[in-house]
């Protein structure tokens, strides 16, 4: 649709430094230029989170951004 604009789903994982996180305070879309578009938690999905929400494990984001930044992210609320 727009280039050098893709997109990701990224689930957060057991003892991943992003849970317990809110949106506000991970900043990604000042950081990173990434946007969390919706949430999905336990089969509900939120969208347009509010900055507030508190992500926890097992939520699925879905993220558009820059494919680097995605890729950043990722790393960053996936822990091997």
């Amino acid at each position: 649709l727009m280039p050098d604009v893709d997109s990701e789903a990224v689930t957060i994982t057991k003892g991943s430094p992003c849970a317990g996180s809110s949106v506000r305070d991970l900043d990604l879309r000042h950081k990173t230029g990434v946007t969390i578009v919706s949430v999905k938690r336990r089969g509900v999905i939120i969208h347009n989170p509010d900055s507030s929400l508190v992500l926890e494990e097992d939520d699925m984001l879905f993220l558009i951004g820059g494919r680097k930044s995605l890729e950043k992210i990722k790393e960053q609320c996936v822990k091997k």
